[in-house]
């Protein structure tokens, strides 16, 4: 009885195994809040909309949606796209936006992107470990 009872948790152990998958990177278990992402879209349509369009297309600055913006970010971590948002954006057009209205900003485009809303986008450090991945790309 022993016996058949351990070739049993061995036999479940093993089909337990080989049928879980690797958990999905941090971007894909909801790294934004959909109500993050609705202030960003109010942010972004106030200022953001001249250079990037109201579809975030593009028009005197760059796409940021689609392959141009995996081009882009692909690869790097959230920490990044804020940071550069931050620093640099809207350039010279004198409007002065708040650090997490900028998170806010991120937020809609990872939204725009087709990334899935979960909670809210922290701020400082822990943006450093979500990486901007395509759906099925490894960190």
């Amino acid at each position: 009885m022993r016996i058949l009872v351990a070739a049993a948790l061995v036999s479940w152990t093993l089909v337990t195994a080989l049928g879980a998958q690797a958990p999905l990177p941090d971007i894909w278990q909801g790294a934004y809040s959909t109500a993050q992402a609705e202030r960003g879209k109010t942010v972004y349509l106030s200022a953001c909309i001249r250079c990037h369009g109201a579809d975030l297309a593009g028009t005197t600055a760059p796409a940021l949606k689609g392959d141009r913006f995996f081009e882009t970010w692909g690869g790097d971590s959230v920490s990044r796209l804020y940071e550069k948002i931050r620093d640099t954006m809207p350039p010279n057009f004198g409007t002065i936006l708040d650090d997490s209205a900028k998170l806010d900003i991120v937020a809609f485009i990872l939204q725009t992107n087709g990334y899935p809303a979960g909670k809210d986008l922290p701020s400082g450090n822990a943006l450093a470990s979500i990486q901007i991945l395509r759906r099925g790309e490894e960190p």
